[in-house]
């Protein structure tokens, strides 16, 4: 709802540390139901935790809620109506690989992980944190980059290629 994620710290140790005394703030514009379900459900206690149930029955998540029907007089959907809506396009379909691990040695297993990261030790930018996101493909990067920007340029995004390291 926000745009961002309630807890996000570069130091580990300060993120468990805030996720375990539910230290987050809501943005001004949520209203005070939408605080209130969102501190219940972000409880670190399991015990007081609001739990499906009680939140189904929230009056602020039952605003503009309309429970799903499932009556079969309203339309008769085959597995063959299904499968001819998906089988039209190679792209949605996943495939698993039996492939043997990478394997890696320790100095890049520390380098991949933002955890063992030894550059807050070097250089200090305040109130600045640096998301990064990872993923491996079997696709060149000019595939993946020209993909990007087709993607994100209806979007009204910009893509900026650099180069780093």
């Amino acid at each position: 709802m926000a745009g961002y994620l309630p807890f996000d710290e570069p130091n580990l140790m300060t993120l468990y540390k805030r996720i375990c005394k539910a230290e987050f703030s809501c943005p001004p514009w949520f209203s005070p139901g939408a605080k209130r379900v969102i501190k219940r459900i972000l409880e670190p206690s399991p015990v007081t935790r609001i739990s499906i149930a009680e939140l189904l029955e929230d009056e602020w998540f039952k605003q503009g809620y309309k429970p799903p029907s499932f009556d079969q007089d309203d339309e008769d959907i085959t597995i063959d109506d299904v499968d001819a809506a998906f089988s039209n396009s190679k792209e949605c379909l996943v495939t698993e690989k039996k492939e043997k691990p990478v394997s890696m040695n320790a100095f890049e297993l520390i380098s991949s992980s933002r955890e063992f990261s030894l550059e807050n030790l070097f250089e200090k930018q305040a109130q600045l944190v640096k998301r990064e996101t990872r993923f491996t493909s079997q696709r060149s990067a000019s595939e993946i980059m020209s993909k990007m920007e087709e993607t994100a340029k209806p979007l009204g995004f910009n893509v900026v290629k650099t180069t780093t390291r």
